[in-house]
């Protein structure tokens, strides 16, 4: 059995890949792809060696991939290698240890590096749509995978909500749209089919590729990435004094642990809850 059909074996029991319609999911796909790529469609599964794994991590490294994505896409490869073997397909398959991920990332945006962001997205480079991209993300806290995925008809403009379908929690995840957003949203969804894509990034590495220029050229190091939009949003509501429970319902969090690791205590809160005392 070659990769590609030892992906499509394994997908096809298991749901957080493929949908019911059989249909791969966006994270999924991604991290897939980027494994056919590397090692090849026609690899042989029982072929794979160890000094594969790590000539493939070692040039998604070299591409410039932070630990934590290059973890998830070995982790994919790792889960379709397993399944193979409990299912006797294979004898035994190969491991690699995962790259540590540090603390997390903990940077965040200050409104001055999105406007600058958004600014360099329209005027140098011309790319109204990463423009708009970084403002739906700040202003709404969704990943990546959940901007690339989203439709015309996630959009309700009479109740003012964005349906994100199918989160990493795998539920459906309604957010109110920001009054920055509505100018964004309704070109994007006028007159368009409702199973049309509100942005037309072929994949997360295009999306990529354009928000790293313009990152770059305002002068921001590799440590801010696409996810510290995510993380500014629960910033930015921490610091106007949200409750930790609305953040991490406008984030879509189970815990309110989560929720903890997307706020901040600045100097002017810490200074206006010591004087509430």
């Amino acid at each position: 059995m070659n990769l590609e059909e030892s992906f499509e074996f394994v997908a096809g029991m298991n749901p957080a890949w493929k949908t019911a319609r059989g249909v791969w999911r966006t994270p999924a796909i991604y991290n897939r792809d980027h494994c056919l790529r590397l090692l090849g469609k026609t690899k042989n599964v029982k072929r794979i060696t160890k000094a594969d794994l790590a000539t493939m991590r070692a040039e998604l490294l070299r591409e410039g991939r932070a630990n934590g994505g290059v973890n998830r896409i070995m982790s994919i490869l790792n889960t379709c290698l397993k399944e193979l073997c409990e299912n006797e397909i294979i004898d035994k398959y190969p491991k690699l240890k995962q790259l540590d991920e540090g603390k997390g990332r903990q940077e965040y945006y200050t409104r001055q590096n999105i406007s600058d962001m958004v600014r360099v997205a329209k005027e140098k480079y011309g790319n109204l749509e990463l423009a708009d991209a970084i403002l739906l993300g700040v202003f709404t806290g969704c990943r990546q995978a959940n901007l690339l995925g989203l439709e015309v008809r996630d959009v309700d403009f009479n109740n003012d909500t964005i349906n994100f379908r199918e989160t990493k929690n795998g539920d459906d995840h309604i957010v109110d749209i920001h009054p920055d957003l509505k100018a964004i949203l309704l070109p994007r969804c006028e007159n368009k089919e409702p199973y049309t894509r509100v942005f037309e990034f072929r994949n997360k590495d295009d999306l990529w590729y354009a928000f790293k220029k313009v990152r770059n050229e305002v002068g921001l190091d590799k440590r801010y990435v696409w996810h510290s939009l995510r993380h500014t949003c629960g910033s930015w509501l921490a610091e106007a004094e949200v409750p930790v429970q609305t953040i991490a319902s406008i984030l879509g969090h189970k815990t309110l642990e989560m929720s903890m690791r997307y706020t901040h205590i600045n100097n002017k809160v810490r200074k206006t809850a010591i004087n509430k005392l």
